[in-house]
């Protein structure tokens, strides 16, 4: 077993909290989680407000889609209706994400939809980044 403490005394530690989780973060993004749990320079919180009402306008929209998808409340008509309706709500997104960048790179949209995921939750930041793949280094 001395090859194996060997092996490990050669490799750096990495950083446990209290709780014995490694912590995997890079110190870049744990500064920008830090930095949007406080509002932002102006124009970045008029585009994270304008973010966040799109999002609850479209999941206000899907959830009706899938009302009408449910087998009890089946009306496929209207279904259809709503699918359209709330994919054309998140395609508003995408300008919002295109001007972030153009003006900050991608350090600047991840600043944002972190706050709005510090704001709204965690499904409202994954429909930004879903919808902002492909937005300059931007991989939703």
């Amino acid at each position: 077993m001395s090859w194996f403490r060997k092996l490990m005394a050669s490799q750096p530690r990495k950083k446990k909290d209290e709780s014995g989780w490694v912590d995997l973060r890079t110190s870049d993004f744990k500064n920008v989680q830090r930095q949007a749990l406080h509002p932002l320079a102006q124009e970045l919180e008029s585009a994270v407000r304008a973010l966040c009402q799109i999002v609850a306008d479209g999941r206000a929209l899907e959830e009706k889609y899938n009302y009408f998808r449910h087998p009890y409340h089946s009306d496929w008509t209207k279904a259809d209706e709503y699918e359209v309706l709330y994919k054309a709500k998140y395609k508003e997104l995408i300008p919002i994400g295109e001007k972030l960048n153009a003006a900050g790179g991608q350090r600047q949209m991840v600043l944002v939809a972190e706050r709005v995921r510090v704001l709204m939750d965690d499904l409202a930041a994954r429909i930004l980044e879903c919808n902002w793949d492909g937005i300059g280094d931007w991989h939703g």
